[in-house]
């Protein structure tokens, strides 16, 4: 194993996991009606990006404000990081700071993880400038599509992560 294998290796992999326009998709919701379907053919989308990098999910979707939804993607075989979701209780006090809300609760939950490489996926770009090279947006419409997940496995798994992850720690 080369010493970047073995830095990369001991590197926590996150994703940030939006599920509104991404798991569930517009589509689906549509088809459905049930706003707490997760499409099985989205879910493997997610599930292979995990599989092929080993990173775990932190939810950053409004989801995280239920309780039940940890056990919801537990149940459908998605890995969990043990803080899983992003500022729940008080995720409205100054986060909002030009119209990157979403972008200033995953800066708070990284600030808490330090050492921690990551990549986002979201149907919204509320992200801050300096997670912008991390981040994969989808369609709301259509929700996570393979090249969603190549690019993400692409970030998660490449050499960037594991120096990223190993500066922060510093």
């Amino acid at each position: 194993m080369t010493n970047r294998e073995t830095l990369r290796s001991l590197a926590e992999r996150v994703l940030f996991l939006d599920i509104d326009g991404v798991v569930l998709n517009g589509r689906a919701l549509w088809h459905t009606g049930n706003n707490k379907y997760l499409p099985p053919e989205k879910v493997a989308l997610i599930r292979e990006i995990c599989d092929r990098t080993g990173c775990v999910i932190v939810v950053s979707s409004t989801w995280r404000y239920s309780e039940t939804t940890a056990d919801m993607l537990r149940a459908v075989g998605l890995p969990l990081h043990a803080d899983w979701r992003t500022d729940w209780k008080n995720d409205m006090v100054g986060s909002i700071i030009q119209g990157q809300r979403r972008g200033v609760e995953i800066h708070r939950w990284l600030a808490r993880h330090p050492g921690v490489s990551y990549a986002i996926i979201d149907d919204d770009s509320d992200m801050l400038p300096e997670q912008m090279p991390y981040f994969v947006k989808t369609d709301h419409e259509e929700g996570v599509e393979q090249w969603h997940v190549d690019a993400l496995v692409e970030i998660l798994a490449g050499p960037a992560a594991s120096l990223r992850a190993i500066g922060e720690g510093l």
